[in-house]
């Protein structure tokens, strides 16, 4: 496929992805799609569930990245107490002038309580989009991202599933 300019090259390009493979982003580039699905923290009753067994006892939002829609506001870094509920997290929010209904959440630190009495009972884990995160692969940290994907924070679960399925459409 030739095309002059940019645009034109990934227009053509989607649409070979589209009527071939079946599935449009099929080319884009992983790096530049968004991993995280921040909408959890939108809704006030949201409590951050335990997997059974996990032996989680809380999850507290300590930091919050927003890009607002006022366009005088580039980003705004909001480091929060730990042990505050979504709720309180609203209220903080809108006394800011964040809107949390259309702002877009672009970060978030967890910080993650075990139970237990060893100083490794708590971890803070840093989720930024496209796709930074501080996990590494400790038993604990996949735990965590365990409950990232029960949460539906952690989206790449479902983006491997689809590309999956294009991947054997495009096979056959």
């Amino acid at each position: 496929m030739k095309a002059a300019k940019k645009t034109e090259r990934e227009k053509l390009r989607d649409l070979f992805a589209s009527v071939v493979i079946g599935e449009k982003s099929y080319f884009e580039d992983e790096r530049t799609r968004p991993r995280f699905c921040f909408d959890r923290l939108r809704d006030p009753e949201f409590t951050f569930p335990a997997i059974g067994g996990s032996r989680l006892g809380s999850v507290s939002v300590t930091r919050l990245v927003v890009i607002p829609a006022n366009p005088e506001v580039r980003r705004l870094s909001i480091d929060l107490k730990p042990s505050r509920g979504l709720a309180q997290l609203h209220e903080s929010l809108e006394t800011h002038g964040v809107n949390v209904g259309s702002d877009r959440f672009t970060g978030v630190q967890l910080r993650f309580c075990f139970q237990g009495t060893t100083r490794s009972r708590t971890r803070t884990v840093s989720l930024f989009n496209p796709n930074s995160s501080n996990l590494t692969d400790t038993p604990r940290d996949r735990l965590i991202r365990r409950h990232l994907v029960h949460w539906g924070i952690d989206a790449s679960s479902r983006r491997a599933a689809v590309e999956a399925s294009a991947l054997q459409a495009a096979a056959h």
